[in-house]
């Protein structure tokens, strides 16, 4: 428990630091924008990747339930994966509108 608490007010004292010199917003918004916005973006790609991976596995076992299945089962986790990015996407962009 000692440990935790150590730890917890080590990673605070940046951002008090940062809160008291009013830049928290900028890196903030560097973090945000540097970060966070290419792995979505790279995961959005991926689920693409993946659905379309799907797509093609259903239209080449077409004649197979078991292959057909397998390529229904990528598509719609590769859908659930860009719902999922897209949804991060909206709530970052609601974090950094409510930093500034």
């Amino acid at each position: 428990m000692k440990k935790i608490l150590t730890y917890s007010l080590i990673l605070s004292l940046p951002s008090l630091v940062f809160a008291a010199t009013g830049n928290i917003d900028a890196i903030m918004s560097k973090i945000m924008t540097g970060i966070v916005n290419p792995v979505i973006y790279l995961l959005m790609f991926l689920a693409t990747i993946f659905f379309l991976w799907g797509m093609l596995e259903f239209i080449k076992g077409a004649g197979e339930a078991t292959k057909r299945k397998t390529g229904t089962d990528h598509m719609i986790w590769g859908i659930v994966g860009l719902v999922v990015m897209v949804s991060a996407k909206a709530i970052v962009g609601l974090i950094i509108s409510m930093w500034q």
